[in-house]
């Protein structure tokens, strides 16, 4: 079982609503390869906060960023403050062959921090 600090008012609704069921990757490797029958659950200790239940994922640390794939637009527009929490930083990510192809489209290279992943 893990707690994260983004769940289904933090942009996760779509899980709430059974519209969408997303599996994290980690932003690194695992130290290990063997996987465990987890349920992931958001901050607010309120019951219906269950991101997704019974997924086999890899043993995780306190500080390891989990990463989803395509959360969208209303990701984060439609995010309250349940419980008091705030809404999540976001991080984008990009490809560097995407990230060449804007700056060459807008005409100017945009300064950015570049974490290139191997």
């Amino acid at each position: 079982m893990y707690y994260i600090n983004c769940g289904v008012y933090t942009g996760f609704i779509e899980e709430l609503c059974n519209l969408k069921s997303r599996h994290p990757n980690s932003l690194f490797n695992p130290i290990s390869n063997k996987k465990f029958s987890s349920t992931l659950w958001g901050p607010t200790l309120d019951s219906f906060d269950c991101i997704i239940k019974d997924v086999l994922l890899p043993e995780y640390e306190i500080g390891d960023w989990l990463v989803w794939s395509d959360m969208g637009a209303y990701g984060t527009s439609i995010v309250s403050k349940f419980n008091g929490f705030m809404p999540p930083e976001v991080l984008p990510f990009i490809r560097k062959s995407q990230w060449q192809d804007f700056c060459a489209i807008i005409g100017r290279n945009v300064n950015c921090h570049l974490f290139e992943l191997e």
